[in-house]
């Protein structure tokens, strides 16, 4: 597709005949038009589009969480923006009609966590982590501020004829945040969601928790981690 420098056209996109106009960046690219394009239906091709769709219905809750989003962004190189890291970043975590353990909520590997309680039933999702030590970096006196966000994965529905696959975004309210203090997080569900968590069988939660400071940015994250 060749690079139209001048722009005389002005900024053009679409397509005029067998002409295909696309604007990117700030320039103008002109090139022909496909003659056809028929996806492969053999077995891989069929199975590499499942995946590439299942790795976008995740990425889609992530980057709708806006603290997340902003991670993501903040390492996306020019032109790529963060839902397309978290794509990138999870494509090899999920198959055609299944996710691992291994997904990832953040871009870089954090401090750890570990549950002492964790619930999650059509009603709320209840979170008690052990506290935080000198030993996970933060420094109390930035950091004063801790959120627990992430999503759930809901699969095996009832009725069979539902999506095979659902993801919600969760989000905690802030709290004050001391180290060497357990962290609960207690999260009601509203009706809407609690009539979808009733509609499947297995739920996974997939989690990750933030630390803020005063202004309430991101300084550091834990990695994702999940319950069993």
């Amino acid at each position: 597709m060749a690079d139209l420098r001048k722009k005389v056209l002005g900024t053009v996109s679409g397509a005029v005949g067998d002409i295909l106009f696309r604007a990117k960046n700030g320039r103008n690219y002109v090139g022909t038009r496909p003659l056809s394009f028929t996806p492969g239906t053999d077995e891989k091709s069929v199975a590499r589009r499942k995946r590439f769709g299942m790795a976008t219905r995740l990425a889609r809750p992530i980057n709708s969480i806006y603290r997340l989003k902003s991670l993501w962004k903040a390492v996306a190189p020019v032109p790529l923006h963060s839902y397309n890291m978290i794509v990138r970043a999870n494509y090899n975590s999920v198959g055609p009609d299944s996710i691992s353990n291994t997904i990832k909520l953040v871009p870089e590997i954090g401090y750890s966590v570990q549950f002492s309680e964790f619930t999650l039933n059509v009603n709320r999702m209840r979170v008690a982590l052990d506290g935080l030590t000198s030993a996970s970096g933060i420094n109390p006196s930035v950091e004063i501020y801790c959120q627990l966000v992430g999503i759930i994965h809901l699969s095996n529905p009832v009725d069979t004829e539902k999506e095979p696959h659902v993801f919600i975004p969760v989000v905690s309210i802030e709290q004050a945040l001391a180290l060497n203090t357990e962290i609960t997080d207690d999260i009601i569900f509203q009706d809407v969601i609690s009539q979808l968590l009733a509609m499947y069988q297995d739920r996974k939660a997939f989690l990750t928790l933030l630390t803020l400071d005063t202004d309430r940015n991101v300084i550091h994250y834990s990695n994702t981690f999940f319950n069993n």
